[in-house]
């Protein structure tokens, strides 16, 4: 699939990069309260799995600072 650049600042990989370019993704959005709850979702399971001691403490809350920019909009376009 070759290289693909992806800035730094971005929530997304170059997989998501390579779909964008790709595929006409169109202008649908996903509702704001879905969006909110996977952010809540994913910094949940962030702080269990850190918790239990399956997840690397400083990747979880990596992963638990995103989770609640998410759940407060704070990355909202």
């Amino acid at each position: 699939m070759g290289e693909m650049k992806v800035p730094g600042d971005t929530y997304y990989g170059c997989q998501t990069a390579r779909s964008l370019v790709n595929f006409d993704i169109g202008d649908d959005v996903m509702p704001r309260p879905l969006i909110r709850a996977f952010g809540i979702l994913k910094l949940a399971a962030a702080r269990t799995n850190r918790d239990l001691g399956v997840l690397d403490r400083e990747i979880a809350d990596w992963i638990v600072d995103a989770g609640e920019e998410v759940m407060h909009g704070d990355l909202d376009a």
